[in-house]
């Protein structure tokens, strides 16, 4: 979506042992949510989706590395966690670090689950 940035991209159902491996389980999940750093949506299966009312190619990007979603789309879906606004500036304040495996093991497959669906 033109100059927004998103973060994070937690398909927690989909990838929960992966989640889990990296400590953050699902009450910790609840604990951020209560203290108002992130709003969930488990009981939807597909989790959270961005919309706009362009059709436009999304390129997602973690730490250097990138993927264009090869389907022009109005929506892009984002897992099952989103950062509130208090929650996307506390973690521009204290930065973030990159995850091992993250990119090659959660986000491609997750987004290419929805290759040619729009």
């Amino acid at each position: 979506i033109k100059g927004r940035e998103y973060h994070p991209v937690i398909p927690f159902y989909k990838y929960k042992d992966f989640f889990t491996d990296m400590g953050l389980a699902y009450d910790d999940l609840v604990d951020l949510k209560a203290i108002g750093l992130v709003e969930t949506d488990f009981p939807i299966i597909g989790g959270s989706a961005f919309e706009t009312n362009e059709l436009v190619t999304r390129m997602i990007m973690y730490f250097g590395r990138s993927y264009s979603v090869p389907v022009e789309r109005n929506t892009l879906p984002v897992g099952n966690v989103i950062y509130t606004r208090i929650g996307h500036a506390l973690c521009r304040a204290v930065g973030q670090q990159e995850v091992a495996n993250f990119f090659d093991d959660c986000c491609l497959p997750y987004w290419r689950q929805f290759e040619g669906k729009s």
